[in-house]
């Protein structure tokens, strides 16, 4: 084989030799950003665990809230008269009654208004 020959095969060589330790580089970044995104995946997991956790207590909680609703509205009693029947059985008195408390609430609704308002203003 001439000189010429050998020179360029280890000329060859040598560049391969580069550019396997180039892709070494590469495979050995490659695998770092592997294992960065298991534990990613690991921390991701463990946060969906947690949530999961989370949310069957919520739901646990849930449940008490509302049979605690169910049993509240249900010691409401529905024989009460209404406003009406009140001042039809009190007469005149519940007339005069009526006349003084609607302003009265009139005042209310319009304050309650006002308040609301003003905090939506605010915030």
């Amino acid at each position: 084989m001439s000189e010429e020959r050998l020179a360029a095969i280890e000329e060859k060589i040598d560049r391969l030799i580069g550019s396997h330790e180039v892709f070494q580089g590469g495979q050995d970044a490659f695998r770092a950003g592997q294992d960065e995104l298991r534990l990613g995946q690991e921390a991701l997991r463990a946060d969906v665990r947690r949530i999961d956790e989370r949310i069957v207590e919520l739901d646990r909680h849930m449940h008490v809230l509302h049979e605690d609703v169910i049993a509240r509205i249900a010691a409401i009693p529905t024989d009460v008269p209404s406003r009406a029947e009140m001042f039809r059985a009190v007469g005149d008195q519940g007339e005069a009654f009526a006349r003084r408390l609607d302003p009265l609430e009139a005042a209310v609704r319009q304050h309650s208004a006002e308040i609301e308002r003003l905090k939506g203003s605010q915030g």
